[in-house]
């Protein structure tokens, strides 16, 4: 009986402590989905200053880039490019919005036209999750930075049989003069 109400009590502190959060799934083995229902995780946008700059890698078998505009009145923007073969493939445009006490990624897709691919009404959302020392777990996407200085962005695709995929960005900062 006392180790059942030990575990019970250390279960309690780890949710109030921020240990544990019940509002979350994990999707894949890098992204979490916010359960229905749940609240949106606490943060300020200077919380992902470190996402600022114009990082270069790979991914969906070609070659990305990223760029991030450093945080401003509770705002930061930015730009996702796929190139293959040289050619650009898609662009997206997004950004990182306060909103109350918490953050909201949004994103629209374009063609290289720069035709844009969601309804204008309904840009793709992230909501916050959480964010741990350099990671930011939202809604369905993951942004990691590691030791080595490389910036992972992980993100849930839904296929049209119903399965999920998880697709990953690998970016390193270019330095830029």
């Amino acid at each position: 009986m006392k180790i059942k109400n030990l575990v019970l009590v250390a279960l309690m502190l780890m949710f109030f402590l921020g240990g544990v959060s019940w509002s979350q799934t994990k999707i894949t083995e890098n992204v979490l989905k916010l359960d229905k229902g749940s609240s949106v995780g606490k943060a300020k946008i200077a919380d992902l200053a470190w996402l600022a700059g114009f990082w270069e890698g790979t991914g969906l078998g070609g070659e990305v880039d990223e760029t991030w505009t450093t945080p401003k009145h509770g705002h930061m923007s930015g730009t996702f490019r796929v190139f293959k073969e040289e050619k650009l493939v898609f662009s997206e445009y997004f950004t990182l919005s306060e909103s109350g006490d918490s953050i909201s990624l949004r994103l629209r897709h374009f063609n290289p036209d720069l035709v844009g691919w969601e309804k204008k009404e309904e840009p793709i959302e992230f909501r916050l999750i959480k964010i741990a020392g350099k990671t930011a777990w939202f809604d369905g996407l993951t942004y990691r930075l590691d030791e080595e200085g490389r910036l992972s962005a992980m993100v849930v695709m839904k296929k049209k049989d119903g399965s999920v995929s998880e697709l990953a960005f690998v970016m390193k900062k270019k330095i830029t003069e």
